[in-house]
């Protein structure tokens, strides 16, 4: 009796508010109608401060790095400025990929760590990077991020150059796909 009630109501029903329900359901379902959650402010962050030193602009990256900033040599944040100008300096026309990049140990709203892979490349040597065997800089970062009232922010940082065989899952199909015949 009550599947009966039930086809009923559907049937009296114009079906564009039938379709408009459903879509309303899907959304809330699937997250579309909520604020992004920290994990996806992480990664905005994350590609934010990646373009930031793609553009060579130091201060745009030092504004995602705590006050009390410490990297894993100890540099506050004043050195890590220097740190970065003189690469920029360096290389002249440079070339920021992520290849992966993972959010662990979230504690929402207070603290995460990113593990990410990058190649940093000198623009002019990518190309010839993508057509000959050329060897990359590969990079593993870690970063301790700690989330204050202005949002999420760079707390601590480290990283090492890695080979090939070290990347995360997922960094090695980001490399092919970069750089065809790898």
């Amino acid at each position: 009796m009550a599947q009966a009630k039930t086809r009923s109501l559907a049937k009296g029903w114009p079906g564009s508010a039938v379709l408009s329900l459903a879509g309303a359901l899907i959304l809330l379902g699937s997250g579309a109608c909520r604020p992004a959650g920290d994990e996806a402010l992480i990664r905005e962050m994350v590609k934010k401060v990646m373009q930031a030193a793609g553009d060579r602009d130091t201060n745009s990256v030092l504004a995602f790095l705590a006050e009390d900033y410490r990297d894993f040599a100890g540099r506050d944040k004043d050195a890590t400025r220097n740190l970065i100008q003189g690469y920029f300096d360096r290389y002249r026309g440079l070339s920021v990929r992520t290849l992966s990049l993972s959010v662990e140990d979230l504690r929402p709203g207070e603290s995460a760590a990113v593990g990410l892979d990058l190649v940093l490349t000198n623009v002019v040597a990518e190309v010839f990077t993508r057509l000959a065997d050329a060897s990359l800089d590969l990079y593993r970062f870690r970063l301790d991020l700690r989330r204050d009232a202005s949002g999420w922010l760079v707390a601590g940082a480290a990283w090492q150059e890695i080979g090939v065989a070290d990347l995360l899952p997922g960094s090695d199909a980001a490399l092919k796909k970069l750089y065809p015949g790898r």
